[in-house]
């Protein structure tokens, strides 16, 4: 079998979109309260520059987990908003209310070219 390592490592070049999935899950009986911030979130982001999309969601099994699912023009973008001061003061702002600490995943499309 061939190995494609160096490809596919290779293969993010820092200016294609970037999916980002963060997920939170709230304390029991604080998920209003993690809504509260949360919501109002989601309209400023949405304007922000290079975000293509901005989705808060809440599973279907478990009320306390909440989702962002984004998309940001490029891995840049989406770095720029999360290191800035509203995004460091949210994140504060919601820290105690969590079960865990935040956790965000990046993904970027795969094609047929990095095959």
């Amino acid at each position: 079998m061939k190995n494609n390592d160096s490809k596919s490592n290779n293969a993010y070049n820092g200016n294609s979109p970037v999916r980002v999935l963060a997920f939170l899950e709230a304390k029991e009986g604080k998920r209003q309260e993690l809504l509260n911030i949360l919501v109002p979130i989601v309209e400023p982001s949405r304007k922000e520059e290079g975000n293509i999309s901005y989705i808060l969601n809440s599973s279907t099994e478990n009320p306390n987990e909440i989702m962002f699912d984004e998309v940001w023009s490029s891995k840049d973008t989406f770095v720029k908003h999360y290191e800035s001061p509203q995004s460091y003061k949210n994140r504060e702002r919601v820290g105690g209310l969590l079960v865990r600490p935040m956790e965000v995943k990046l993904y970027t499309e795969i094609t047929e070219k990095h095959i």
